[in-house]
């Protein structure tokens, strides 16, 4: 990146990268617009849950957790990305490894 806008969105709370590109073929004119798609690698484990598994409750989204003893339990989560029928949850769940016996 180059440079940003010098402004950040206050609803999504982002801002503008700015990249200079020179062209000599004159494909890009100054001022001009162009779309560019980054691929950036994730390292890590990812959790993914089912949006329609998820309790949208006025104090924040919520998941219901069944605890050893059979409890349930709303853990408060935070999410990531949203991927329309998915949500990268970043705190509030852990994996579990079931035993099946």
């Amino acid at each position: 990146m180059v440079r940003t806008a010098e402004s950040i969105d206050p609803a999504r709370v982002l801002c503008s990268p700015k990249w200079t590109c020179p062209t000599t073929n004159g494909a890009l004119l100054p001022g001009g617009y162009a779309q560019a798609h980054l691929q950036v690698k994730v390292t890590g484990a990812r959790l993914a849950v089912p949006v329609n598994a998820l309790l949208f409750r006025s104090e924040g989204l919520r998941a219901v957790v069944v605890d050893a003893n059979h409890k349930t339990h709303l853990k408060p989560l935070t999410i990531g990305r949203d991927y329309g029928t998915t949500l990268e949850v970043l705190q509030g769940l852990e994996r579990q490894r079931l035993d099946r016996g």
